[in-house]
């Protein structure tokens, strides 16, 4: 079975940043909005995944990515994380992908998502209320 890691990215306003998928030959869902995050290499850690990803894409660091829920999908294994960060887009050193944009919940369910992340999200949101959010971990610049 593969593993991906992805990370549920939030701020303090309660939005979602969101990866817009490359367009190219091979790439499944291109041109759609994604979690940020990719496969789980060989021998690797899915919560070291996540926080490599996270550098990688964001340039940022986070320490202890928290662990939001693991599910089954086929043959992939998906390891979703969270992780609390406030910074504008513009302070963002993009690594992969089109672009980021943060999206308001009310947005989600008018775009075109990768995978099944809109109900990742939407879950995410129905368990953690503003102030179970506000709790979770703080991000790091690199």
């Amino acid at each position: 079975m593969t593993g991906v890691s992805k990370i549920i990215v939030y701020n303090s306003k309660n939005e979602f940043l969101l990866q817009l998928r490359e367009d190219g030959p091979g790439t499944g869902f291109s041109t759609y909005w994604d979690l940020i995050g990719k496969a789980v290499e060989e021998l690797e850690n899915p919560a070291n995944a996540a926080r490599r990803e996270l550098l990688k894409t964001l340039g940022i660091y986070i320490e202890n990515p928290v662990l939001f829920r693991v599910h089954n999908d086929g043959d992939t294994k998906h390891h979703i994380f969270a992780a609390k960060i406030d910074a504008k887009v513009s302070e963002l050193n993009l690594g992969e992908g089109v672009e980021v944009r943060w999206f308001r919940a009310t947005e989600l369910n008018n775009t075109r998502m990768a995978f099944n992340y809109r109900a990742v999200l939407w879950d995410f949101i129905k368990i953690n209320n503003a102030a179970g959010m506000g709790q979770q971990n703080e991000r790091t610049n690199t």
